[in-house]
């Protein structure tokens, strides 16, 4: 049995014991940032500002002020849990998009972040998508 953290969904696992497991750190932190990501804070036990809820902000107006406002959470966040990765960016698909309105349905919101694991000399993408 090899890997460093159970992944997430859980699934049976075939050959790693009872769950399929992350076999590597990038992996593991590709994880993590997402679960910080979907995390409403006042959901994770014991920790009541961990997380930046992001399906909260699926029915506000799309604005940069809203997006602006998104990135700073996601940048503070990272400070205080992930401080081992550097964003590099962060872009939001929505309707609110140039050249995407009707295109794009109004309920839905992609975000793409581009991030960098400097110990490990890595450059990661994590694409969120919320309908």
């Amino acid at each position: 049995m090899s890997g460093i953290s159970i992944k997430l969904p859980l699934q049976i696992g075939a050959s790693n014991g009872l769950y399929e497991l992350n076999e590597d750190a990038r992996q593991a932190i590709k994880q993590n940032f997402k679960n910080l990501i979907l995390t409403q804070p006042g959901e994770r036990v014991m920790d009541p500002i961990f997380g930046i809820g992001i399906k909260s902000y699926l029915f506000e107006q799309s604005t940069p002020f809203l997006f602006d406002e998104i990135k700073a959470k996601i940048h503070n966040q990272v400070n205080i849990y992930l401080p081992f990765i550097q964003i590099i960016d962060i872009k939001f698909i929505s309707e609110a998009t140039p050249g995407l309105q009707g295109q794009i349905d109004p309920h839905e919101l992609a975000i793409k972040i581009v991030y960098r694991i400097p110990p490990m000399s890595e450059t990661e993408f994590l694409d969120i998508t919320i309908e």
